[in-house]
């Protein structure tokens, strides 16, 4: 066996695995699909195996199709989310776009990854490199684990282990520098300082005049919903998830608070809303109960009965209006069920959908049976008939001399208009043929019996007419639902929707007319399980702008808010077609997670301090000063502050502002000194610099912390005790200069004390222990000054 027989064995072999992975996960509810199928569905996403460049056209050469879904796999054995396991696999196929030959999976090279990153990077954002270059790491690192023992003989799948990193910043850590010029280009582009007062004067309009609406809740659901986030902070998939109890006033305390399945931690939490909230948040939660309540039951029906609501609705229709008899013999003919089959105009008058839906390439397409034309299966019905009764003397008619049976006279018989027959040209002609041979042959006697014989040469005959009359199919008045078909592509739809929702895998299969279509596995906590019980509920076609809404009921997504808002998406938004212009002319546009950092900015701006504001907006310690987007001279205010009060920080400003006082200077004298020197703050590590960095960048190389509390501080430096971020930095420095003495002595630190005076300030080593020992001093300071902050 070669080597490259043995890699593809091994290959084979941790394909097995895979599937057997997949297998479990199939029986646990977690995918959807077959192993060798084109796209699996993983907790409600779609896992695609083809090339980057299309949906499901292409598919991926035989051994990248093999990779990709053994990596798969291993995300799945994992328990990655969704979106996790699709941005990996979209790394993968990446890759695979820039591997020319099946051959080089077996020998793959850094050319082969610095080609993919190469081609990533053209028409892509900066995020999205990022992040499909880390699914190629993860690959790269899951193919290097790849082996397995043949013959005696541990076989790995690649020749050697692949070393390579992508080298690609984190964009994200490029916007962490609050001082650096990309954040005030930032800033620019992404806050939106009015973003409060458009939405309002959005709202304002529609209310004012309703007819604005594409259709009722086009427009208020939206805008009344992000009520929430505007509120509260809450990101978008927070207010898609909120359940229908998210609103609450606690009775004995009479404070009011939102039910909020948090993103970004394990638990629900109850967010209190502040009092200039209230009517407002009263008022919008009054409205979506209201208005999302038919979809909202619409939703309970199919938990509870499936789509048996979909039967009852056209049974209905059907009662209150019978088929006409062409229509019966159209479907008698086909051998189709009338309680299963339905006219497109039966299904637009008891369901929410229009005759385009039906049409060619339509939404429900695939539903729509042909059936023969309405006078053609008439016809074919009569002779069936006749043949069976033999009874064609019944219906002979005189004419010239003789019993005849003219065509004009079988169409009326046949229950259509006499001029039809005529009309029929595909089959009138050899109609009127066949009808003169049972003339001739004396059928139309009275006395006619006919031996068995007779009767098979006149039937087989007839087959053929009959066949080429029924050829003719389709179009407006010859077609047919299948309501059989539609309930599949409606559960189908549903589970889809709804799995991708909450991130699960929904079965359609075993709740068409049964009811289930809820979670099977483990949602986010406090979000609900069943569509039914969330608060923000909509038809299928809310948001289309059509006169229909739709069959089915839907959860509001994410996209319906992009879409809504941001002028980049694939719909006019609400500043389009309300003409809300920004100061310099330009359409209104904005995104979802804005409004975060409006919000954030409005808290700090309100002196709110970074802790609380990172709490309130559910992230983790030190992120919400991301989202500050004050400008320097806006930071500086807020730390003044500090400086007026009695207990100051112990920093060069803080010893200057109790030195003024001593001696005697008065208030309003200190302030205009402190306002003096503190005109900007930027954020540095270690707390805050009043330094004028545009004009005179630091000279000090980031040494904040050396010398603090002593007069060889920088005077440029200010503490912020409340600032826990900071404080992680600065224990950090201080244990990384502690390890840095330890190695340079290990008896160093107990003979500090004794020997620390006597270090000489000019040979390179006392240089060396005198910084280091400068800054272990300046730590312990500005770390006392947190700790006599906190025990107050």
């Amino acid at each position: 066996m070669t080597r490259r027989q043995e890699q593809s064995k091994a290959l084979a072999m941790e394909l097995q695995d895979a599937e057997r992975v997949f297998d479990a996960a199939l029986k646990d509810g977690v995918v959807e699909g077959e192993f060798m199928a084109e796209a699996w569905t993983y907790r409600g996403i779609g896992i695609l195996f083809s090339e980057i460049s299309t949906k499901r056209s292409n598919k991926l050469s035989p051994t990248a199709d093999k990779l990709a879904r053994c990596f798969a796999a291993q995300g799945i054995k994992k328990h990655l989310t969704g979106t996790t396991l699709v941005a990996h696999v979209g790394g993968f196929r990446h890759l695979a776009a820039s591997v020319k030959s099946d051959d080089d999976w077996y020998d793959l090279t850094r050319t082969h990854f610095d080609r993919a990153i190469k081609k990533l990077r053209i028409g892509n954002e900066e995020s999205t490199v990022y992040h499909r270059a880390n699914g190629i790491t993860r690959f790269i690192n899951y193919a290097n684990r790849i082996a397995h023992k043949i013959a005696g003989k541990q076989i790995r799948f690649v020749r050697q282990v692949i070393n390579w990193s992508h080298g690609i910043p984190n964009p994200i850590r490029a916007h962490e520098d609050i001082t650096g010029p990309k954040r005030a280009e930032r800033r620019t582009r992404l806050y939106k300082g009015d973003l409060g007062v458009m939405l309002g004067r959005a709202r304002y309009a529609v209310w004012s005049d309703p007819s604005l609406e594409p259709s009722p809740g086009y427009d208020l659901i939206r805008l009344e919903s992000l009520t929430f986030a505007v509120g509260l902070g809450l990101r978008m998939g927070e207010v898609t998830t909120l359940p229908l109890d998210a609103y609450q006033v606690d009775e004995n305390l009479a404070e009011a608070y939102m039910r909020v399945a948090t993103q970004k931690t394990h638990l629900p939490s109850a967010m209190g809303v502040p009092d200039v909230w209230k009517e407002s948040f009263e008022r919008a939660y009054a409205y979506l109960v209201e208005t999302c309540a038919p979809a909202r039951a619409r939703a309970r029906d199919i938990e509870e009965r499936g789509f048996q609501f979909v039967y009852d609705k056209l049974a209905a229709v059907r009662e209150a209006k019978p088929l006409p008899r062409s229509r019966e013999a159209q479907l008698a003919i086909a051998g189709l069920d009338p309680s299963h089959h339905y006219l497109i105009a039966e299904l637009v008058a008891g369901l929410e959908v229009t005759g385009k839906e039906f049409a060619y390439k339509g939404k429900y397409a695939d539903c729509v049976l042909p059936l023969a034309r309405p006078v053609a299966a008439l016809i074919a019905i009569w002779i069936d008939e006749r043949i069976r009764r033999w009874d064609w003397d019944a219906f002979a008619v005189p004419r010239y001399g003789e019993m005849r049976l003219p065509m004009e006279e079988v169409t009326v018989y046949a229950g259509a208009a006499r001029s039809c027959g005529t009309k029929a040209t595909w089959f009138a002609a050899d109609m009127r043929e066949f009808l003169r041979q049972v003339r001739e042959d004396g059928y139309l006697n009275s006395s006619a019996r006919p031996t068995q014989r007779e009767i098979d040469r006149l039937v087989k005959r007839w087959k053929p007419l009959r066949e080429k009359m029924l050829s003719h199919q389709g179009g407006a008045q010859s077609c047919v639902v299948s309501v059989e078909r539609l309930v599949k592509k409606l559960a189908d739809n549903y589970a889809t929707a709804l799995g991708a929702h909450l991130q699960e895998v929904v079965d359609s299969q075993a709740g068409m007319l049964g009811g289930g279509f809820r979670g099977k596995g483990k949602t986010r906590v406090g979000v609900p399980t069943r569509l039914s019980e969330h608060l923000i509920v909509v038809w299928e076609g809310q948001f289309s702008g059509s006169k229909s809404l739709g069959i089915l009921p839907q959860p509001i997504t994410r996209a319906d808010y992009y879409n809504y808002l941001a002028s980049n998406a694939q719909k006019k938004t609400v500043f389009q077609r309300l003409n809300l212009r920004d100061e310099n002319g330009d359409v209104y546009s904005i995104t979802p997670h804005d409004v975060r950092r409006w919000l954030t900015t409005a808290l700090f701006r309100a002196g709110l301090s970074e802790k609380v504001a990172d709490v309130w907006m559910g992230r983790e310690v030190g992120q919400s000063r991301q989202y500050d987007y004050r400008t320097p001279k806006e930071r500086a205010e807020y730390a003044r502050s500090r400086y007026l009060q009695s207990d100051v920080p112990d920093d060069f400003l803080g010893r200057k502002v109790r030195l003024w006082r001593e001696e005697g200077l008065t208030d309003e004298y200190i302030q205009k000194l402190i306002e003096t020197k503190l005109k900007v703050l930027h954020f540095v590590p270690y707390g805050g610099c009043s330094r004028d960095l545009y004009q005179a960048p630091c000279n000090k190389g980031n040494m904040c912390i050396k010398g603090f509390g002593t007069g060889s501080s920088c005077p440029h430096f200010h503490v912020d005790r409340t600032d826990l971020v900071a404080k992680a930095e600065i224990q950090k420095m201080r244990d990384q200069y502690a390890r840095q003495l330890a190695l340079v002595d290990r008896d160093l630190p107990a003979l500090r004390a004794s020997f620390e005076a006597e270090l000489n300030s000019t040979q390179p080593l006392d240089q060396h222990l005198r910084h280091m020992l400068d800054v272990l001093r300046g730590c312990d300071l500005a770390l006392a000054a947190y700790d006599r902050f906190e025990g107050r």
